[in-house]
């Protein structure tokens, strides 16, 4: 609550405020952030999530 009171309005302020740690995307060409509008679609990121790979926190 401390952030919002101080009127900054940043996300990367927030993100510092908060002690956010960065994610390491563990192949980082890869889109996370999915557009699924078919079955073919979620068939394929199916088999890309379902394939073994470090992921580093």
């Amino acid at each position: 609550m401390h952030y919002a009171k101080s009127g900054r309005r940043s996300l990367k302020g927030l993100l510092i405020d908060l002690k956010a740690r960065p994610v390491i995307w563990d192949e980082p060409n890869m889109d996370f952030f999915l557009n699924l509008n078919t079955r073919e679609d979620l068939r394929q990121a199916g088999e890309h999530f379902a394939s073994p790979g470090p992921c580093e926190l």
